[in-house]
This record gives C-alpha cells, sequence and structure tokens, in this order.
C-alpha cells in the first residue's frame, strides 16, 4: 500500500485539526525501570493507517500511525523514541522565526535520526517551529524522559510522568489547569502506585473521547522492550500486540489499522456515517454545467511559499473530465467544480477548496487552497514542469 500526501497536509504542513478534533491525549510514565507512554488518537477520520519503516544503517527502524494522507501522527523508533502530536488553539509568537525551515517532515526526521529526547531538542533547535502555530509534539524516551514541543517552548517533564493534551503549558499556572481529560489522567497517574499496562488502559479508557471525533485507535508503547499495544475505535478489550523488532524484519509494510481487530458495529456505524456526509457535501456543491474543456486554463504548477516551512510545489492537471491535484509526489486527487474557478475536494479526511484567480487579461495567475482554519495562496509557475516534479524545492 502507498501511503500519499493528502489535500488537508497542503494546507496544514503539519497538522491540520480544528476544535472538534482537540481531544487527544497522551502520557508517559516510569517506575523501577520500566517507561511506558499511552496515546489515544482523536479524530473524525476513520481512515487510520499502521506502517513500518525499516532502518537503513543512517536511520532507525520505527513503526508510525495516521490517516491516509501518509504523514505521521505518532510512532516509536527501535531505540525506543516515541512521539505523538496534539491540536492547540493558534498560538501567534514565535522564537524561531529566524531560523531556517525544515525542507520536509521535520518530525520523521527526528524519529528517524534521534535516540533521545535530548537529541530531539538539539535537532528541533536548529529550525523554524512556526508550523506549531496550531500543533504541539510530545516525545519520550527509553530512559524515561519527556518533552512536550510547543511552538516557542520545551515543556520538560518532571517526576515520574508527564501528561499532555491539547492546551499550551507553558502558558498556564500548573494548580489552574483546566482540561477535565488532563485533570482526570493527571490524578490517576498520581494516584497509581504502579507502571503497568493495565494501569495506563484503564486512564485511556477513562480518558477517551465520543461524539463527532471519537477516539480512533490507542496504544500503549513499551519503551523498556519495543512492544506496542494497540487498540482500536476505543475498545480495550480487543488488543493487537506489535512487537517492533520482529516486524522491521519484514521489510517496509503497511496495513489498514482496522482490517487488525475484529469488526464492530460502533465502527461500522461511525464509518458509515462519515461516508454520507461526503457523499451529501459533494452533491450539494459540485456544479453540473462547468465544461471540462475549461479545466485547460487550470493546467499547471504552482509554487507555495510558507516561512515556516519552506516551499512547496502544486501540480495541477486534466485526465479527459477530470481535473486532478498533486502535492508534493504524493498520489494526484480529483477537484470537483463547484463553480467558475472554484474546485474541491471532499473526503474522509475534511475538505478544501481550491480558488483560482485570474489576471486582468483572463490569465490563470495562482491558487488559494482554504478549509475552515487557513488559506494559502500558490502563485503559478512559468515552463514546463521538470522530470519528477512536482516536490520540495
Amino acid at each position: 500500500m502507498k501511503l500519499s500526501f493528502g489535500l488537508l497536509l497542503l494546507l496544514a504542513l503539519c497538522f491540520l485539526l480544528g476544535d472538534a478534533a482537540r481531544a487527544c491525549s497522551a502520557f508517559l510514565v516510569q517506575r523501577d525501570g520500566l517507561v511506558l507512554a499511552g496515546n489515544n488518537e482523536d479524530y473524525w477520520d476513520p481512515d487510520t493507517k499502521v506502517w513500518f519503516v525499516p532502518g537503513d544503517g543512517k536511520t532507525y527502524g520505527r513503526v508510525c500511525f495516521g490517516f491516509g494522507n501518509g504523514f505521521p501522527q505518532g510512532g516509536l523508533n527501535e531505540r525506543g523514541l516515541f512521539f505523538d502530536g496534539f491540536a492547540t488553539a493558534p498560538l501567534e509568537a514565535s522564537g524561531s522565526n529566524d531560523k531556517p525551515p525544515y525542507p520536509g517532515n521535520l518530525i520523521d526526521v527526528a524519529l528517524a535520526e534521534c535516540a533521545t529526547v535530548a537529541e530531539v531538542i538539539a535537532l528541533l533547535e536548529r529550525y523554524n517551529l512556526g508550523f506549531l502555530d496550531s500543533a504541539m509534539l510530545m516525545f519520550g524516551d527509553q530512559s524515561g524522559d519527556a518533552v512536550i514541543v510547543e511552538r516557542d517552548s520545551f515543556v520538560r517533564k518532571e517526576g515520574r510522568y508527564q501528561v499532555v493534551t491539547n492546551f499550551h503549558q507553558s502558558q498556564c499556572d500548573p494548580s489552574k489547569y483546566t482540561c477535565p481529560r488532563y485533570r482526570l489522567a493527571d490524578r490517576m497517574l498520581k494516584e497509581s502506585k504502579d507502571v503497568s499496562v493495565e494501569r495506563c488502559r484503564r486512564i485511556l479508557a477513562a480518558v477517551h473521547a465520543e461524539g463527532g471525533a471519537p477516539t480512533q485507535y490507542s496504544m500503549i508503547y513499551d519503551l523498556t522492550h519495543g512492544i506496542v499495544r494497540l487498540y482500536h475505535f476505543h475498545n480495550f478489550e480487543n488488543e493487537v500486540v506489535i512487537d517492533l523488532a520482529e516486524e522491521l524484519k519484514k521489510g517496509a509494510h503497511a496495513m489498514d489499522l482496522p482490517s487488525l481487530f475484529p469488526e464492530t458495529w460502533a465502527f461500522t456505524a461511525f464509518k458509515m456515517q462519515k461516508q454520507q456526509e461526503v457523499e451529501k457535501a459533494v452533491a450539494a456543491r459540485r456544479a453540473q454545467d462547468i465544461d471540462p474543456a475549461t479545466y485547460e486554463d487550470y493546467v499547471g504548477r504552482y509554487e507555495l511559499v510558507v516561512a515556516s516551512a519552506g516551499r512547496w510545489i502544486i501540480a495541477i492537471s486534466r485526465e479527459g473530465d477530470r481535473l486532478l491535484c498533486r502535492f508534493r509526489d504524493g498520489e494526484p486527487v480529483e477537484i470537483l467544480p463547484e463553480a467558475k474557478d472554484v474546485f474541491f475536494h471532499a473526503g474522509l479526511d475534511g475538505s478544501t477548496t481550491f480558488r483560482f484567480e485570474r489576471s486582468a487579461e483572463g490569465q490563470v495567475i495562482r491558487l488559494k487552497a482554504a478549509n475552515e482554519l487557513r488559506t494559502y495562496t500558490a502563485e503559478r509557475l512559468s515552463g514546463e514542469a521538470p522530470a519528477g516534479e512536482p516536490r520540495e524545492l
């Protein structure tokens, strides 16, 4: 299975999760030489994946978890380093604005090249972290060290555990943390006298989310032994155990995460509901009076420049009566007509609107891509695309 960068990633360049998805939870706890980390991944998209990337002598082998866009939302490497990401309210200021953006996926680089939290911090301190304006990260390692990475701050673990939900801890007095999931997980960890898989499972069950953005999957990472215990759709009765070292021996491979578990009606009904919502949205928005011959006006390459993430290429192409959008070196995705010069993509991962702008002479000169949270402008490039594009510049 090939994992590609989805259209929502185009707008996020990291984590594009709206208010409805701000419900993820994670923690790391250590005691008597055992280090465990737990995570609930809460989102509206049921299309979840797990994939394995063997090391190549220069990088560490790793397992990643995420959605159909192929962007890792969490993972563990063979040296016992784990990470997860969290949506937050926007944080405007950035003390790293004068640093260069990393031309690619900096988070995956951290998982591929770092063995400790200290190494992660040293790596991230070299680059512009503006891509974390509405997100943050947590890393933990085999020694029990952990850190929450905000746009401007590194919040280090103190004591035997650290908890993270979806607010900036650097911006609050610890005595005034109000997130109920944080408070519940913190209390359960504080009261526990042991560190065990069962204790972690109880905490994850206690803080899981339901509703429009439920817990799609959960895991307990055993950083000491390189084991992942995986759960699907907040059902903690069915468990899949992943031995990372054994899986990496199989080479690079990927799986649909739901396929690893017995079918449950709760998940089936949720997925059906989301698919019906997408179908209704497409039917309501799709225009029937746009001549596909006009699609030629939009074909070309568009350059997107983001201060915190560098320069990127979006390629628009036509196949018969279909207009396709390709971001980086992912798979082309069809975008549908909504009105003159306006197209959209709607999927389980959300929706994106593409608005093409013209010059006074009527030539398409730029593309604006947007969803409810963000709008990015990409200027049209002249000339033919070199072989192998689009990709990072």
